[in-house]
């Protein structure tokens, strides 16, 4: 009789923890679809390969910009450098698929298809040539694979703390081992969010130097399922944007600019070995220079976004 109310006891707690997550669930449902209508997006839509791609145009005069941005990163991670810059320059920045208020159809992200998405969009929106183009993390190989591909559209490139081709290499296994935790990670950001949790937490674990009115924004479109499956296979598909990139070719006469963190890693050969890698970005161009951000990590965009800025600006303003 014991053992059956022990039985009984645990049924009862297994039902009522089922019944609380369908109502979380259901919950989650009811909030996605209602801050989707909250959080209009401040740009315009393009069809391309059977994705709404948002982007936004700012400026009205001056040279082409073009934001390509990091892993994860988009419109709302760029409003600020897009504004400074928008004075002087016509930028143009936007959301990869399945990122922000871009949709995503599933399957394969590889570079090329990127590369080739991006030139879709720059040709539908009207942005004329040639174009000073802006890179950071993943998105400076995604910058120089589209340089590779289309050189009569580049006026000049900006590297922000981009990664270099040799940088996987020199760091194989501390690299195999982030890329493992960082997909367990989105398995569990995954399932969690299907029940709300990151509304209740997600703000807190954003940096602080997200701007207030834009965290919740990030928050809400950072845990949607299109934003996971983007990011994971956009991240399958490293090796082969390195190997893309080694058989590249960039215009040494090309000006460039790289930026990179000035804050260091915590790892210390992994510190050293991104240093070296920036000088080798930089030696692309017989005029390339790196710069150094000091008060900066890797979104150096958001921590300093004047120094990004400023080197758009030193682009822009040559003929």
């Amino acid at each position: 009789m014991k053992r059956n109310r022990i039985i009984k006891g645990l049924l009862s707690i297994a039902a009522g923890i089922a019944v609380l997550a369908a109502i979380a669930y259901g919950g989650e449902q009811f909030a996605e679809r209602y801050y989707d209508k909250k959080y209009e997006p401040p740009g315009e839509f393009i069809k391309i390969a059977g994705n709404r791609i948002h982007y936004r145009v700012e400026g009205s005069e001056g040279p082409s910009v073009v934001i390509e941005p990091g892993l994860g990163h988009g419109v709302l991670e760029w409003l600020t450098v897009q504004d400074k810059s928008a004075k002087f320059a016509r930028v143009l920045s936007y959301d990869r698929a399945g990122y922000g208020w871009s949709s995503y159809a599933k399957g394969s992200r590889s570079p090329e298809e990127i590369v080739e998405e991006l030139h879709v969009l720059l040709k539908k929106s009207g942005l004329p040539e040639p174009y000073v183009f802006v890179g950071h993390s993943i998105g400076g190989q995604y910058v120089r694979l589209y340089a590779d591909r289309y050189p009569e559209e580049v006026k000049g490139v900006v590297l922000v703390d981009a990664r270099h081709e040799a940088y996987s290499t020199l760091m194989k296994a501390e690299e195999e081992k982030n890329m493992k935790l960082m997909k367990r990670q989105l398995q569990i950001g995954s399932f969690l969010s299907s029940f709300g949790v990151h509304r209740l937490v997600g703000e807190a674990m954003l940096p602080d130097y997200y701007p207030e009115d834009v965290k919740p924004i990030r928050n809400h479109f950072g845990f949607k399922d299109r934003f996971m499956e983007a990011l994971k296979a956009e991240i399958a598909q490293t090796d082969e944007t390195a190997a893309l990139l080694k058989a590249s070719e960039f215009n040494e006469q090309w000006p460039l600019v790289v930026i990179r963190h000035g804050k260091p890693m915590p790892n210390a050969k992994a510190e050293r070995a991104w240093v070296a890698t920036q000088k080798q970005l930089a030696a692309l161009s017989a005029t390339g220079k790196v710069i150094v951000a000091e008060d900066s990590g890797h979104d150096i965009h958001m921590e300093q976004p004047e120094v990004v800025v400023e080197a758009i600006r030193e682009m822009a303003n040559l003929d």
